[in-house]
């Protein structure tokens, strides 16, 4: 054991232990359990908000409308919906919920800052799986500052809810798909409705003016108004109707109450809750309201909840995760340790250790000074914040007239002239057309005339009326703003819909008394976002600055090292003719950088150029483009040598570079078709070029000069493919993605010029060597070799299958994570990530595991590309990302050699030749990449299921591989 825990080797078992932690990590991430719950077999009821009971189970909305439970009377979790999500990236809050004999419906909404972004109701099974959309608004603009779907019930198979508009309420009734809407009349509906509730041809609209009224056919009946007699001090909030008989909560007097429908007057059924909601249950009379501190159900069936035990699937999960962790805290100290056993046995040369000390002496110096600035500037900014809230909150005190806060006092008071007054006031000091007043809010708070009790009344956005009561906290703050004059200061405000960093100030009477006070502050999250944005940009620009400095010092000293080799070569006069490296060298990582400047967002600017073909398919057909780019440069592939015989290499290369630059120049025009000529066009220049400098170097007559010059190919391709993705990345973040092209195009141009001087230098050179290395070979025809189950089996089974990841790196991720948000700067970080890992791991991987799993390592390679999918699958954000593109670029740094080394020496392939079979070869792994953005359109959004199927494949071709070919593999040492 010691032997291996301090061994500089990398063992068999370090392999295992490499899978064991990704196992461990990717389980975790899938069963990840808050810590705070970790050790916990129960769940607390917080923030809880609404309560339905349907057929003895309870469904309740709490944790600031971020959750929905669903347990039964004695107190045990079914399950719970944490943070729904339609399209997996988006947070919806939920405002109400339905409960069928089938299905659970919420209501749900998007907010942008202090502003609807759209609204939904969603539709699960009685298991909490969501299932659909069952409708959805989309809101644009500055006016949707709160929810308008209100009264989920269900009729005789249809789900019935009610719209509050600008002048109507639109009742919808859908059924089957379709949509039936009845409009009642109802002046400034989407303001004045406080709550509404359907109960069969029924609608009860509860106003914010304490009027409560009943519509049949569009006529209206007034059941209840807080004018009458004994009334006036009633605050309604929301209401639940059952049999015609209305119930009603008010947070004034902290009860619920039933309405006496014969004298319009209230008959108290609780006192002393807090509950903003009553609801009756479904199978009796009791009534459920929702407490801070839990569920009190009243009435038959008295029972009171405050902690529910947790699920027997959370159960599990919760120890399933505390297993894993504790498992991979271990196996990650171990690997960590072999990790740097590992590392400090490497030696490194001066061309190794001088981009690493430079990139880490700047990495440190980038750090500090960014670190610095960056706190710098976000004290001086949330300064800046400060300075305007407050000057909003004095703009909006200093206009308050002291008759409109003293007047309002009842809840009939709502658009009373005086309530309009102080709306009028706080709208003016809040443009919403500025972004920053998006994610602020304004409120007007009092004391009671005991200054025992605080309350609000009148809020910017009008989703409560004229009184709200405030909390502990607040009503502390407006406490000490009345005793000292002062402005008050939170940094931490509280509720249900956030954090706010906030600002209390005076306003004063006439003879300077403070009567009231204005609340003004800004979403603290929001704020938070935008920096941390921000850091985030400055951070992928210094990681960006780092990799462009390493990629080109260590391109920069190799060619220096190299342009000083070829002048020693000419003094002393080795060989014939001395061949410039160097030059192939910058000519190869010019054409790879041209190449991959647009691979950070190209499939992403072909999906958004889609348009015609909107619809399931459009992923699909986005990666067309790709695919026939991919295609075309396999048949160049093919064709490369017959047309480099024919036309020489100046010629092909001139030609090369004229088509990559025009079909560069297409792709300026922003068309779909035009992208998939202009990528047609790219692929033949591309394709040509490349192969016809692969081919070019197999003319050299000098073996050992010809190595080098492989070497060289393999290295300064890898470079270029960094830096084009990193220079691409960069423009198309700092100016624009069409640029890009200008800029690729502009290299190809002045490739034209370099490339054909560098043929036409190398022309001698390469001239007597071109006859004898293209001579016909009749050992054996193509198609006999490629049908021999050998190698037809290799292709199929383990060479395409491999090949396809790629696409994930170069198709999947861009898409994704544009789609989640990213610029492309990110994304070119990410696709660098994965190249670097494969870079630097390199040669010395492929041999450890060719020693230590022989032709076994074919099948390495696949599983570590499967689980690194998997891992994205189990976690579909950036940090999933992350780790599959590491995981992938370990694979990648000794898949593509272990499976050309294995395809050489099957018997097949050297009987064919092996220099007619890597044609072949490249031919057949172009079409497995051409594959791949066709199969990667398709896993877009797709589900767990339709992933994992696909996994399932994949190591299934390799199991078919291994049960037909498993007598001729060969075992490492």
């Amino acid at each position: 054991m010691k032997d291996y825990l301090f061994s500089h080797k990398t063992r068999k078992a370090d392999i295992l232990l490499m899978f064991v932690v990704g196992l461990l990590l990717m389980i975790c991430l899938h069963f990840r359990v808050p810590i705070a719950e970790v050790f916990s077999k129960t769940k607390e009821i917080s923030l809880g908000y609404i309560t339905r009971e349907y057929k003895g189970l309870y469904y309740v909305i709490d944790n600031g409308h971020s959750r929905i439970m669903c347990f039964d009377s004695d107190g045990k979790e079914r399950y719970s919906i944490v943070d729904p999500s339609d399209n997996g990236s988006s947070i919806l809050y939920i405002d109400d919920c339905l409960i069928t004999d089938e299905n659970l419906y919420l209501s749900v909404s998007e907010w942008d800052g202090m502003l609807l972004a759209r609204e939904l109701v969603m539709k699960y099974d009685l298991d909490g799986n969501y299932i659909e959309n069952v409708t959805q608004n989309i809101y644009d603009g500055y006016q949707n500052n709160k929810h308008s779907f209100y009264g989920l019930t269900e009729d005789q198979g249809a789900l019935m809810f009610g719209e509050c508009m600008a002048d109507s309420v639109l009742i919808h009734r859908i059924k089957d798909g379709m949509d039936e809407e009845k409009r009642i009349p109802y002046p400034d509906a989407f303001d004045s409705v406080s709550d509404l509730v359907i109960e069969r041809d029924a609608v009860f609209i509860m106003d914010k003016n304490g009027q409560i009224n009943r519509f049949e056919k569009n006529t209206p009946e007034l059941i209840y108004t807080t004018d009458g007699e004994n009334e006036e001090n009633r605050i309604p909030f929301c209401m639940d109707v059952k049999n015609g008989e209305v119930y009603f909560t008010d947070i004034r007097n902290l009860e619920a109450v039933r309405i006496d429908g014969e004298d319009q007057k209230t008959i108290v059924m609780i006192e002393g809750t807090d509950s903003q909601t009553v609801t009756v249950c479904s199978e009796n009379d009791d009534l459920l309201v929702t407490n801070s501190d839990g569920i009190r159900r009243i009435g038959e069936n008295e029972a009171q909840f405050t902690e529910i035990r947790k699920s027997d699937a959370d159960l599990v999960r919760q120890y399933v995760f505390l297993g894993c962790s504790v498992l991979l805290f271990l196996a990650g100290i171990l690997f960590v340790l072999r990790l740097f056993m590992d590392v400090s046995g490497l030696r490194f040369n001066t061309a190794k250790s001088a981009p690493f000390t430079i990139v880490i002496v700047g990495a440190v110096i980038l750090a500090v000074l960014s670190t610095t600035l960056l706190n710098a500037f976000r004290d001086s900014y949330m300064d800046k914040i400060r300075e305007q809230l407050r000057a909003t909150a004095l703009i909006v005190s200093e206009s308050i007239d002291e008759a409109d806060v003293s007047n309002i006092k009842k809840a009939s008071d709502f658009n009373s002239e005086s309530y309009l007054n102080l709306i009028d006031r706080m709208e003016s000091a809040f443009p919403m057309n500025v972004d920053f007043y998006r994610t602020a809010y304004c409120n007007i708070l009092k004391l009671s005339e005991d200054r025992q009790t605080g309350y609000g009344i009148a809020y910017l956005d009008q989703s409560i009326g004229v009184y709200f009561p405030l909390d502990e906290v607040e009503y502390d703050e407006v406490r000490e703003v009345y005793d000292t004059g002062n402005a008050v200061w939170n940094d931490a405000v509280a509720d249900v819909t956030g954090t706010y960093l906030s600002v209390k100030v005076p306003v004063y009477s006439s003879d300077r008394n403070v009567i009231g006070a204005v609340a003004v502050g800004a979403d603290t999250y929001v704020v938070s976002d935008m920096i941390q944005q921000m850091q985030k940009d400055v951070l992928f620009s210094i990681v960006i600055i780092l990799l462009l400095l390493w990629v080109m010092t260590s391109e920069g000293l190799s060619f220096f090292y190299l342009i000083s080799r070829y002048r020693e070569k000419k003094i002393k006069k080795i060989g014939n003719a001395v061949v410039p490296v160097h030059l192939i060298r910058l000519l190869i990582v010019l054409v790879f950088t041209a190449f991959n400047m647009v691979s950070s967002f190209l499939p992403v600017y072909i999906l958004k150029r889609c348009e015609l073909f909107a619809g399931s398919y459009a992923g699909l057909i986005a990666s067309l483009p790709l695919t026939v780019n991919i295609f075309v440069m396999g048949i160049m592939s093919l064709v490369s040598a017959k047309l480099v015989r024919r036309f020489g290499i100046k010629k092909i290369f001139m030609f090369a570079c004229l088509f990559a630059m025009a079909g560069n120049l297409t792709m300026l025009i922003p068309n779909y078709f035009t992208m998939v000529l202009g990528l047609l066009l790219d692929g033949i220049g591309v394709g040509l070029i490349s192969n016809s400098i692969y081919i070019m170097l197999t003319y050299l007559n000098d073996k050992q000069v010809r190595n080098e010059c492989l070497n060289n190919y393999n290295s300064a391709s890898l470079s270029g493919i960094n830096m084009g993705m990193l220079f691409g990345g960069i423009i198309a973040t700092t100016l624009a993605q069409k640029y890009v092209f200008v800029f690729v195009a502009m290299t190809w141009l002045s490739l034209f010029f370099f490339a054909g001087f560098l043929a036409g230098k190398l022309q001698d050179i390469i001239a007597s060597d071109e006859n004898a290395e293209f001579t016909a070979d009749a050992r054996q025809n193509v198609s006999g070799f490629i049908f021999h189950k050998t190698i037809l089996s290799f292709f199929v089974l383990i060479q395409n299958p491999y090949i396809i990841f790629n696409s994930f790196v170069f198709y999947f991720v861009p898409v994704f994570a544009e789609s989640i948000g990213y610029n492309e700067t990110v994304i070119s970080v990410l696709l660098v990530l994965y190249s670097e890992v494969a870079v630097l791991l390199g040669s010395r991987v492929w041999d450890k595991t060719e020693k230590a799993f022989g032709d076994y390592a074919i099948y390495l390679a696949i599983g570590l590309n499967v689980v690194a999918f998997a891992i994205f699958a189990a976690q579909p954000e950036l940090i999933g990302i992350i780790i599959a593109l590491i995981v992938m670029g370990i694979s990648a740094s000794f898949g593509k050699p272990t499976h050309q080394s294995f395809f050489l020496r099957q018997k097949p392939t050297v009987e064919f030749g092996q220099d007619n079979a890597i044609g072949v070869y490249n031919f057949t792994e172009n079409i497995g990449e051409s594959l791949g953005p066709v199969i990667f359109s398709r896993l877009l959004g797709a589900g767990g299921v339709t992933n994992m199927s696909f996994l399932a494949c994949i190591s299934g071709l390799g199991l078919l591989h291994y049960i037909i070919n498993r007598k001729e593999l060969g075992h490492g040492k």
